[in-house]
């Protein structure tokens, strides 16, 4: 909330010697994503070192390193009110672990190239989204997984969950879009959503009206979402200028901040180079009258969310009666 630094977890130093790289706790190549456990103790990177680090963030020091991926490691989430991590990696696979106990738990396989993003809330569930162009919606206890075949032009490069059943992605292709997890193809999308520039990163602020979405055409956007009629406003409802690539955007609990993670290249290559960027982290205080006027968050408590089995139940029944909807119910593909 208050923007303020508290700790540097320190990479590899440029000049060094043998036992400098023996010793040294940090990162020793570049860091793709970032995960923080909801109550704060336990942060999770990862990167090109095919290694999940687990820092305790109460003493600032290295609790573990987790082996397992074959390469990047490009996705990371905790799910909410519990220490599992979900880690997306480009070797194909979902790992599920346990930091608690620092235990690894379960693989998870489906898609065909490389996992650019993954997401979860409060249940067993998780989505990602891959180079493959395809978005799968996994049912970790049940092992089972829901697919959701192309229907961007491009490789799908970020994926964020508002609530248990509805989902953004964003795409190389420029488009933005809201999906539900009983319907294979796009509730709503918004097609060259930055003019054209792929769309590089997106933040929900969880059950509410509200989406974020990064590119690199200068400006964070903002899009109002009606999920009871499951509708994607295509009219953007406000914009901020940031100058550079937006590798990261995520909003504070409360919605009145947005953080975002803003670079001179992309995340994950460096395809394009904007040199009058500067690399860095941008906060963003909404005004009083804004989020009164644009913003309607919906209080879910953790028990509600157990309520989402039965949703996701009974839209499968209505779409199986809707004879306009019978080829719309997601793919079912054993995990």
């Amino acid at each position: 909330e208050t923007g303020e630094q508290i700790h540097t977890f320190k990479g590899l130093p440029k000049s060094k010697t043998f036992r400098q790289v023996k010793e040294f706790d940090g990162h020793r190549d570049e860091v793709f994503c970032l995960a923080l456990s909801s109550d704060g103790k336990y942060l999770a990177s990862g990167g090109k070192e095919n290694l999940v680090y687990i820092w305790d963030t109460r003493t600032n020091k290295l609790i573990e390193r987790l082996r397992g991926h074959r390469d990047n490691i490009n996705g990371l989430a905790f799910q909410l009110g519990a220490h599992n991590l979900l880690s997306a990696s480009s070797d194909r696979s979902v790992r599920v672990w346990n930091v608690a106990d620092l235990t690894f738990v379960e693989e998870l396989y489906g898609h065909q190239g490389p996992i650019n993003a993954i997401d979860c809330l409060y249940r067993e569930r998780a989505v990602s989204c891959s180079m493959d162009r395809s978005i799968r919606f996994w049912k970790i206890p049940e092992e089972s997984q829901l697919v959701f075949p192309p229907s961007h032009l491009a490789s799908v490069d970020c994926v964020k969950m508002i609530d248990e059943v509805h989902f953004f992605a964003g795409s190389q292709d420029g488009s933005l879009s809201l999906w539900h997890t009983s319907k294979k193809k796009p509730c709503g999308t918004i097609r060259n959503a930055h003019s054209g520039k792929w769309i590089t990163a997106i933040a929900c602020l969880r059950n509410s009206n509200i989406v974020a979405s990064g590119s690199f055409d200068g400006l964070i956007k903002l899009w109002k979402v009606d999920l009871e009629h499951r509708k994607l406003h295509d009219q953007c409802i406000g914009s901020i200028r940031v100058r550079g690539f937006i590798n990261a955007l995520d909003f504070v609990p409360s919605g009145r901040i947005l953080s975002v993670a803003v670079a001179r290249e992309p995340r994950l290559g460096r395809w394009e180079i904007d040199p009058d960027a500067k690399n860095g982290v941008v906060f963003i205080r909404f005004s009083e009258e804004i989020f009164k006027t644009n913003i309607e968050i919906e209080k879910v408590d953790e028990s509600e969310s157990e309520e989402s089995d039965s949703e996701e139940s009974e839209s499968d029944s209505e779409d199986e009666s809707d004879d306009d909807d019978d080829d719309d119910d997601a793919g079912n593909d054993d995990a």
